[in-house]
């Protein structure tokens, strides 16, 4: 009890100091520049060293990677050894929104976006953007950007109190005026 509790402990404090250094250390095959937003020492689930990412990969909060099928479970009184395992290639340049779910086997190609929730079951073609349950295409990267230039606002390197004055500004409008108390 002891041990497992101070094996918890020292997976806790590896993984803050160092949040890629640990997935690294599980086996992940990281790229350069990954930016894991909100993860934790279980994203990359029970076989870490089957997962593979590209460079310059943003991976959002709450993502799963599964790289088994847990559902065998079901026959393994008849077929002791049915277990499924497969692995999760990640391509440069991707982009996987808060709570999507990456099944074993899947492929996502180079620039794609994975929406927010997706259930991504099988392969993503490179500059993509899917959604959904089980996620589906929905548009190439190309109509996704353009769809979207006029509201860009650029607050790169800014201090956050700066930022928080441009995005108030132009998605707020003008605060409201409060009466004298």
């Amino acid at each position: 009890m002891l041990r497992a509790t101070l094996r918890k402990l020292h997976e806790h404090t590896s993984f803050k100091r160092d949040p890629i250094g640990y997935h690294r250390r599980q086996g992940v095959h990281i790229g350069e520049r990954l930016d894991l937003i909100g993860g934790h020492p279980k994203t990359f689930g029970s076989e870490p060293y089957l997962i593979t990412i590209g460079d310059d990969v943003t991976i959002s909060n709450e993502v799963v990677f599964i790289t088994h099928d847990g559902g065998l479970r079901v026959i393994r009184h008849e077929h002791p050894g049915a277990f499924y395992y497969a692995p999760i290639t990640v391509g440069d340049r991707v982009f996987i929104g808060a709570g999507a779910w990456l099944l074993p086997g899947v492929h996502i190609g180079a620039g794609a976006i994975i929406g927010a929730r997706a259930l991504v079951t099988r392969e993503v073609p490179p500059n993509t953007v899917v959604a959904g349950v089980p996620a589906r295409p929905i548009k190439s990267v190309e109509e996704y950007v353009s769809g979207h230039v006029e509201d860009w606002l650029d607050t790169a390197g800014l201090a956050s109190v700066e930022k928080r004055g441009i995005l108030e500004k132009h998605l707020m409008g003008d605060p409201p005026i409060m009466p004298a108390s």
